[in-house]
This record gives C-alpha cells, structure tokens and sequence, in this order.
C-alpha cells in the first residue's frame, strides 16, 4: 500500500474513534411513547409538550398514525409533560425528572371530554429505561469542583 493511502486510512479510523466517543458521551434525554385513550385506542395528531421547569424550555412534538411521538435532545431536569387533542381532557404530567442520556418509555392515556378540562397527574411518574442499561445522572456544579485532579508530573 502506498504511504498516501496507509495516512488516509489512519486519518478515517481516527476520525471514526473521535465519532463514536463523541456519540457515546451525549448527555440529554430522549422520550418515546404511544397517546392511547382510556380503551386502548391510539390517538393521532395528538400535541405532547415537554416543559423543563428547571430552565422554562419548552419542546413541542406531536404522536404520529400509530399514536406514538418521539422527543430526543431533552436537556437532563425537571418536566411538566402535557397532551392534549380536540375532544379530549388535556393531561398533564407533572414531577417528570429526566437525568443524563436518559432513554425512557412514557405512555400517555387521554380521557374523552373538554380540552378546557384536564387530568393532572402529580406523583413521580416511573420511567422505564426499556432502550439502554447504561446509568448516568446529573452532577451538581459543587460535585465538579469538588473532583481531585491529577497533574501528573510537573518539573
């Protein structure tokens, strides 16, 4: 093999290792789930709304035919989830904490009635991590600070 092409070989494969590493260490939280109503039925069309209580950022999406929505990218914090569709009580999920690369599963029921009516929900939802056994969590800005460094040998 020429030099040339033995250099851009070694250029792809650490250009690879540099993408995978940087894949690996993504820190925010994906959610999926299915809008069902209270007999099972799904629900298309309907408007999921992730509210982050902790920085007031609000992500929209919407469940597809099959009832189910996908929201990625969630930044790791403290979540008011909301669905709502015509013809349907609103419903609000409240106490949803989501922690760093966080993939969970949150079905949502609708309840037939008024959208100007809702269903709050207020316990701590339990979220099920059904796509990655990794464990991550959100460490405090104290926590950093307070990590031993190692300088290695300084002359």
């Amino acid at each position: 093999m020429p030099t040339t092409h033995i250099r851009i070989l070694g250029i792809l494969i650490a250009f690879t290792a540099l993408f995978q590493s940087a894949q690996a260490q993504e820190s925010r939280a994906t959610v999926i789930g299915r809008v069902t109503d209270a007999s099972g039925a799904v629900i298309p069309a309907a408007s999921v709304t992730f509210a982050n209580i902790d920085t007031g950022v609000t992500v929209r999406t919407q469940s597809n035919a099959e009832g189910n929505y996908f929201s990625s990218f969630l930044i790791p914090g403290n979540y008011r989830i909301t669905a709502e569709k015509i013809g349907f009580k609103s419903l609000v999920q409240s106490k949803v904490t989501l922690s760093v690369n966080d993939k969970v599963e949150l079905n949502l029921s609708l309840q037939v009635g008024s959208q100007a009516e809702s269903v709050t929900v207020t316990s701590d939802a339990s979220l099920l991590d059904s796509a990655n056994v990794t464990v991550g969590r959100v460490i405090a800005s104290e926590e950093v600070r307070n990590l031993p460094i190692h300088l290695g040998d300084v002359d």
